[in-house]
């Protein structure tokens, strides 16, 4: 049986841990939110946004709606939808990247992560513009508003956290064995 003393040093060991998981992962947020969007010139960022809005605005005319694509505005029969830097789901791959850059891993599990995460939150950040301009064509705009501002901010998170707990379980335990 493990001495009161020893739990109470366990505990503060892996407080450390989680406080050094912590500093580290919002150090590497940081870092990628400055070198992918403070520094570099305008059209870097525009890229991203011309890429999401293009195959947006392709995917709703597949889905068979009626749109055009002006820049990265995208204009349906009802609402008019801007594709802005944070609609990329830069910023979710951000918060992952960071997590996995932080937890302690060998770098090839975190390449593996970024390799098959960038892929996951760009494909949910696709579906969630689908679903907002199915909302936004056939919902009123304080439906549209509180799914946009809250459920799929929400979502994101939830996904964002349940990739890096599988990517965790599933890549970085399984290795160990």
């Amino acid at each position: 049986m493990a001495s009161k003393k020893g739990r109470k040093s366990g505990g503060a060991k892996t407080r450390v841990l989680v406080l050094r998981f912590l500093i580290s992962m919002i150090l590497f947020i940081v870092a990628e939110y400055l070198l992918l969007y403070v520094l570099p010139p305008e059209s870097f960022r525009t890229a991203p946004i011309n890429f999401t809005a293009g195959l947006f605005f392709r995917i709703l005319e597949l889905l068979g709606f009626s749109a055009s694509l002006s820049g990265a505005v995208i204009q349906l029969r009802h609402i008019s939808l801007e594709i802005v830097y944070e609609c990329t789901g830069v910023f979710a791959f951000f918060i992952l990247s960071g997590a996995i850059l932080a937890y302690p891993s060998r770098g090839w599990h975190k390449l593996l992560g970024h390799i098959v995460g960038l892929p996951a939150v760009f494909i949910l950040n696709i579906i969630r513009l689908v679903v907002l301009a199915v909302i936004g064509e056939y919902f009123s705009l304080s439906v549209f508003n509180f799914v946009h501002e809250y459920l799929w901010q929400i979502t994101f998170i939830v996904v964002v956290l349940l990739f890096w707990v599988l990517w965790i379980d599933r890549v970085v335990e399984h290795a160990k064995g």
